[in-house]
């Protein structure tokens, strides 16, 4: 019931400040405008702040609570309004003006009309998703499924040895001193810094569950907000279209226990809207001559980049994947079209760079090395219920594998997707939706059956198709709100 959530009324306040409080001042010294932009991406400059300083803090034996905390924001924010006022006096114009861009509107008032409503949106979203968590759980009653019992005992470890360090934590809690090797300890220092005592672990832990959901609302609005920019009512559309994508996050934070990568992918559609963004106005900044502003646009993104690959190491594949798939393509196209155009010299460059990266990839997959044997994990893949598995593909029905069940929201799947395609190759400037998409099934598929080069590939995510679902469904909601709007 509802009435056993109460106890986390206590903790509810310091999980909200260690998620948007710490990031939120750090984005307000970089500059960023806008206060769901702000929100979205505070949670990824909070994860960076985190991992740095639990390495400090575990090297000089402080104990991990509010106050290094509290002092290392400080700091941080000095030391980022110093940068922009040294580049304010160098270049005549504060670096962070490359990223105030908020669409059409230009009036503070209405900007800041217009985030609240979708703030609200998103909250509003979020509980009603969160209704049947909070009605059917209790917040003391622990998560048994999965990685959920190493993740107590990782917050056990960090309360009592004080080792926040992603490089050596996970050495720690198994008695071991000597080895150092990384692991992502986010999580387990915001349910630790949030968590008053170890006996409210648990409780703390199970809030955290809920407000990932939240984090992945407040991204999916600030992405489509950013991508259709010419159409208001896209971001309550891509909010109403997250229910016919229940595999993230509820499925993999309730029933597999996957914790720190949920918390990732949940801030990664943010992080993708600023990248592209930055990248935008980095070009126009060129364009016009301001070279050093078009650098300081290329550069902003990186921290909240770092943020959450921190948080879990995959969250680089689910941000760069496309891109890489992308940047590959073009180089190979645009060396064909030089060679068939008769420049051999360059062209031929282009195309031995495009297949050098090729042979790259294929090197450090068999190569045996550290790197060898991170990816080659995970169950076996095997080539039974091909059907459906490639059913699976862009319904993103795992789960059903061999039962070959389609439900509604299977077929409403299917016809936004369908609709989706055709206004994006409709409309030219929506088609990297469909390729960004469709770069994602290959690794999905990858996960089911070998496929070789690739299933070693996504040995980073433990060649689990939920986790490259869950990457997937974050080029999949623009598509199918594309679909849902049509040409409108």
């Amino acid at each position: 019931m509802i009435a056993n959530w109460l106890p986390t009324l206590t903790t509810l306040p310091s999980l909200l400040l260690a998620l948007f409080g710490t990031g939120w001042v750090l984005a307000v010294s970089a500059g960023l405008r806008g206060s769901l932009r702000r929100l979205a991406l505070a949670p990824a400059f909070s994860f960076a702040l985190y991992s740095v300083l639990g390495v400090v803090a575990a090297r000089a034996h402080l104990h991990w609570d509010w106050n290094p905390v509290i002092n290392a924001t400080i700091l941080c924010a000095l030391l980022m309004l110093s940068l922009r006022w040294a580049l304010r006096r160098w270049i005549g114009t504060d670096p962070a003006s490359v990223t105030r861009g908020d669409g059409a509107l230009d009036g503070w008032k209405e900007q800041l009309r217009a985030d609240a409503s979708l703030i609200g949106a998103a909250v509003v979203t979020w509980l009603l998703s969160a209704f049947p968590f909070f009605y059917g759980g209790a917040s003391d009653r622990p998560i048994q499924l999965g990685d959920a019992l190493y993740h107590y005992n990782q917050v056990w470890a960090i309360s009592n040895t004080e080792n926040t360090s992603m490089f050596s934590a996970n050495q720690r809690l198994f008695g071991l001193t000597e080895a150092h090797s990384f692991y992502p300890t986010v999580w387990h220092q915001i349910v630790s810094l949030a968590s008053p005592s170890w006996e409210t672990n648990v409780a703390t832990t199970n809030a955290l569950i809920a407000l990932v959901a939240l984090l992945w609302c407040i991204s999916i609005v600030y992405l489509s907000r950013e991508l259709f920019t010419d159409r208001p009512l896209a971001p309550y559309v891509s909010l109403a279209l997250t229910a016919l994508i229940p595999a993230f996050p509820w499925l993999l934070t309730i029933d597999k226990a996957m914790w720190p990568y949920c918390l990732a992918v949940a801030v990664c559609p943010a992080v993708a809207a600023f990248m592209l963004q930055c990248v935008h106005r980095c070009g126009f900044s060129w364009r016009s001559g301001h070279k050093v502003l078009g650098v300081c646009a290329l550069l902003t993104p990186l921290p909240a980049v770092y943020g959450v690959a921190v948080a879990h190491p995959s969250a680089l594949v689910v941000l760069g994947w496309p891109l890489v798939i992308l940047a590959w393509a073009r180089t190979g196209l645009e060396g064909y079209r030089m060679v068939a155009g008769g420049k051999h010299l360059r062209g031929g460059a282009l195309l031995a760079l495009a297949f050098g990266v090729v042979i790259a990839v294929a090197v450090a997959v068999f190569v045996p090395g550290p790197w060898y044997d991170y990816i080659h994990r995970g169950t076996v893949r095997d080539w039974n219920y091909l059907s459906a598995k490639l059913q699976s593909l862009p319904l993103l029905s795992y789960g059903t594998v061999g039962q070959n069940l389609l439900t509604p929201i299977h077929w409403a799947l299917a016809f936004l997707q369908l609709a989706g395609i055709y206004t994006a190759f409709r409309y030219c400037k929506y088609r990297s939706l469909v390729v960004a998409w469709l770069c994602c099934l290959p690794l999905t598929f990858a996960t089911m059956a070998p496929i070789p080069v690739l299933t070693e590939l996504t040995g980073v995510f433990y060649n689990n198709p939920l986790r490259t679902e869950a990457m997937t469904a974050i080029a999949l909601i623009p598509l199918l709100t594309l679909g849902f709007l049509g040409g409108s």
